[in-house]
């Protein structure tokens, strides 16, 4: 009797352990799924928004058939709503043709976050002609450039340009700088990591009340059925 209870209960464990390790498999590669590929997957949409966002931009504004000054409310709403929706910094400049001092002119700056060289001057050290961007713009075929500049939090910025001839001869070519940062862990990332905990503990202990009272079930009949054909 005690050999027969003793073989059962070791039945039931065996099988319980299967059920068990089958559903931690499962838990590791859901998270493995969450660490990889969904944060893989929402950098590259956060990517494209943001690419998506400058090249609305630079058709806005090619749209408004430029020829100098500043440009019109309707462009300005618009790029307004692009910046508060994708969070970047954006900058719209141009160097006039024969100027020898290379001083840039600003046509717009939408910068939440602004900084200054003097007074409320706007900080063109990102993308003035000493710049890495601008250097990258100027060599690029196509007029559109996008790289990234590194954190060592592993955090990094999204660097995207693209330059625009226009009608006017003492303006030349348009320059649309734009830069947002893209970080590892933000408001979205960090939600689903904390669901993802609630889920795995939650299913990890429904998966252990299952599986015990599913393979009792199923090593029973089967202890029952070796008890019978031993006797027979």
């Amino acid at each position: 009797m005690y050999d027969k209870e003793n073989k059962s209960g070791s039945l039931m464990l065996h099988t319980w352990m299967y059920f068990v390790g089958m559903t931690l498999i499962i838990l590791i590669t859901l998270w493995a799924c969450e660490v990889i590929i969904f944060k893989a997957a929402y950098r590259r949409m956060k990517e494209q928004e943001i690419l998506q966002a400058c090249d609305r931009i630079a058709t806005a504004f090619d749209n408004e058939g430029y020829t100098g000054g500043k440009p019109d409310k309707k462009f300005n709403t618009m790029l307004d709503g692009e910046v508060k929706t994708t969070p970047m910094k954006v900058a719209i400049f141009y160097y006039p043709k024969g100027d020898t001092a290379n001083k840039l002119e600003i046509i717009v700056v939408s910068d939440p976050t602004p900084k200054s060289d003097v007074g409320n001057e706007v900080n063109t050290s990102a993308f003035d002609c000493d710049s890495e961007f601008y250097r990258k713009l100027t060599e690029s075929e196509n007029g559109k450039i996008m790289y990234y500049l590194r954190a060592a939090s592993g955090d990094y910025t999204l660097i995207a340009g693209e330059r625009q001839k226009t009608n006017d001869d003492t303006v030349g070519e348009i320059y649309f700088y734009v830069s947002a940062s893209v970080t590892q862990n933000d408001v979205t990332s960090d939600l689903l990591a904390n669901q993802m905990i609630s889920v795995t503990v939650f299913c990890a202990v429904i998966s252990v009340v299952v599986s015990y009272l599913f393979s009792k079930s199923i090593t029973k009949p089967i202890s029952e059925f070796a008890a019978t054909a031993k006797r027979m």
